[in-house]
This record gives structure tokens, sequence and C-alpha cells, in this order.
């Protein structure tokens, strides 16, 4: 976990759990704050990220996804599907989050 400066611009570099406590328990149910919390991390896309899993250009440099931590490092051909996601909303990171409950979690363990 690091951040680096680019101007006046300061950019994450790392992982963290996508957990936003307390406030997630005041909006998500409890099954989705022990996901967020001990499941699912947030990142920023490396450089490599971009190159193995971009379709299309549609993931940039630093643009942040969510993973699964118990398949990370795992090589790509080898995780289960959904195991990443790029969400291009707020909206979207809960959309993630119970597509990777539903279709990732049964297959990856």
């Amino acid at each position: 976990e690091q951040s680096r400066d680019e101007g006046t611009t300061k950019w994450f570099s790392g992982c963290v759990a996508l957990s936003v406590e307390p406030a997630d328990s005041e909006w998500l149910s409890e099954l989705n704050c022990f996901i967020r919390k001990n499941c699912i991390q947030a990142f920023s896309a490396t450089k490599q990220d971009v190159l193995k899993t971009s379709k299309r250009g549609r993931i940039v440099l630093d643009q942040v996804g969510i993973r699964c931590k118990f398949c990370v490092h795992r090589p790509l051909k080898d995780k289960a599907v959904a195991a990443v996601s790029y969400p291009t909303s707020m909206a979207g990171i809960y959309e993630s989050v119970k597509r990777w409950q539903r279709v990732h979690l049964p297959a990856c363990m």
C-alpha cells in the first residue's frame, strides 16, 4: 500500500479490504458486510493487470477493481470466473460483489 504523487493528483497503489466500517452495516446485510471485510479486496490496476485483462481498452492504469482475496495469487488461467472485476460506478461495486457471491464463490471454494 503506497501512494504516488503525480503532479497534484495522489494515486493509491496496492490493495485494501472493500469494507467501509461502520457505514457498511447501516446499508448492507450482515453477509455483505462479512464478504466485503473478509473475502474481497479493492485494488488499483497495475500495468500487468491492464496488459493481461483489459478487453478493448476498458481497464486503465490505477483503475479501481475488486478481486477475490482467496485466489489473488493464482495465475489468471486458474482463477474461477468473476474473480476480478472493474466496476465503472459506485453502484457497480455493489453489483460486482453480488455477482462475486453468486458466480465466483461457489466455483472458487
